[in-house]
C-alpha cells in the first residue's frame, strides 16, 4: 500500500497504475531541466536565455500535478502545494517519479517520507 498524508487526511493506493507511468513524460522533462540548471549553477556556467526564464512555479505545478495523478486524483495539485512540507517536496516527489518510471513502484511507501533517524536520535543511542 502506498499512502500520503495531507492536511490530516491519509490517501492510499494499492498499486501504481499504468496511466501514471505513461503520463510521466512532462514531469520527467521538468525534472531534467531543473537538474540541468542546478548543475550549471553549481559549476558556475552561464545559463541559456531559455534556462534563465525557467519558471520555478511551473516546475512545482508540474510535479504537484504528477503526484496527484500518482494518487489517482484523490487530492488535487493545489492540495499538494498547500499541504506538502516544503522541505520534502522536491526530494520526495522526484524520488517517487524516478522510482515509478524505473519500474520499481512496488518499493514506494508513505509520503511525506520520514527520515530513518535524526542526528539527535543517533547521538542519543550511541
Amino acid at each position: 500500500m502506498i499512502s500520503c498524508k495531507l492536511n490530516g487526511k491519509t490517501y492510499s493506493i494499492p498499486f501504481v497504475n499504468a496511466r501514471t507511468v505513461r503520463d510521466s513524460d512532462k514531469a520527467l522533462r521538468a525534472y531534467d531541466q531543473y537538474m540541468t540548471i542546478a548543475e550549471k549553477i553549481g559549476n558556475r556556467q552561464e545559463l541559456s536565455d531559455e534556462e534563465k526564464s525557467m519558471d520555478t512555479a511551473e516546475f512545482y505545478d508540474t510535479m504537484a500535478d504528477w503526484f496527484a495523478m500518482l494518487f489517482q486524483r484523490q487530492f488535487s495539485a493545489d492540495d499538494v502545494l498547500d499541504y506538502y512540507p516544503s522541505e520534502k517536496f522536491v526530494s520526495d516527489i522526484v524520488s517517487a517519479l524516478l522510482t515509478v518510471t524505473r519500474g520499481l513502484a512496488d518499493t514506494l511507501g508513505d509520503f511525506p517520507t520520514n527520515p530513518t533517524a535524526t542526528t539527535a536520535e543517533t547521538t542519543a543511542s550511541a
